[in-house]
């Protein structure tokens, strides 16, 4: 992992971590890597435990950093995987020839702009074929100017990249677990 400055107890949790992948020579990675188990994604999540080890809570909030380090591996699976459906839906309407990993398509609002902009080359007839083809009439906006027609599309697809990324979250599993006094790290596949 490329993290910069890390607290101590966050670093301790890495550490971990990398000593768990390289172990017994796995040389499993985080993210989307052929090194690990069948090709598939490995996540990482952490989280801070907000009571000290002496506070009779600290059972408990050692559980709902449990839970927050979990959600915050799913947010950042869900975000990769966001990235690899806009690939995969723009390359389907646009012919885009570009990979997941390409920066332009980094944030929503990057994928929007492209999204836009290669929506603006398409002819009127063009996108109501596209339209039908994400399950939305185009009979239903006759008369409206191209730009909202554009606008419809737009919306469309980022409604069909994020459900489908969504969607893909079911399929995720709890690979180990990391823990220090004061923090909590999971390690999903």
């Amino acid at each position: 992992m490329s993290l910069f400055a890390l607290p101590a107890q966050a670093r301790g949790l890495i550490d971990q971590c990398d000593a768990y992948l390289r172990a017994d020579g796995r040389g499993w990675q985080i993210g989307w890597s052929t090194r690990n188990p069948s090709g598939s994604y490995i996540g990482w999540g952490e989280a801070s435990i907000n009571t000290p080890p002496a506070d009779v809570r600290h059972g408990q909030a050692r559980v709902a950093a449990y839970e927050r380090a979990l959600n915050n591996a799913r947010v950042e699976f869900a975000r990769t995987q966001e990235r690899t459906v806009a690939v995969e839906i723009m390359r389907q309407v646009f012919n885009d020839d570009r990979t997941p990993d390409d920066p332009s398509l980094g944030t929503k609002m990057s994928r929007d702009k492209v999204i836009m902009e290669k929506l603006a080359t398409l002819a009127e007839a063009e996108i109501d074929e596209k339209l039908r083809e994400l399950n939305v009439d185009p009979a239903a906006i006759t008369g409206r100017q191209v730009d909202a027609r554009r606008s419809l599309a737009k919306d469309a697809i980022s409604k069909t990249i994020t459900t489908r990324a969504i969607q893909s979250v079911a399929g995720m599993r709890v690979l180990n677990t990391f823990e220090s006094l004061d923090a909590v790290g999971v390690l999903v596949v």
